[in-house]
């Protein structure tokens, strides 16, 4: 009997075809993606989104100070919040 063994030579690789169409993308997508509108664009969201960003992280990080320092001075007794009650209160 003759055996069904594909050769190595008579499987195409797939890195080849990855690579043949991440050539064809790049090609199909660089008469419509403008690289200085692009720059522009990203430039920004950057200037618009980072401010906002930054304060929302530097409130955050002062919430989380304030409840630690809350809880240490007996915020937890005087609420009752005793077990995971004040992990959960925490997510919320």
């Amino acid at each position: 009997m003759k055996s069904e063994v594909a050769t190595v030579e008579a499987v195409p690789s797939i890195a080849e075809d990855i690579e043949k169409s991440e050539v064809r993308l790049e090609n199909s997508l660089s008469h419509v993606i403008n690289p200085e509108r692009e720059r522009k664009l990203v430039r920004k969201l950057d200037l618009w989104l980072l401010p906002v960003l930054t304060l929302a992280y530097i409130s955050c990080f002062v919430d989380r100070a304030s409840v630690g320092n809350a809880r240490i001075m007996g915020m937890a007794k005087e609420l009752n919040l005793i077990g995971y009650r004040f992990n959960i209160v925490l997510s919320l």
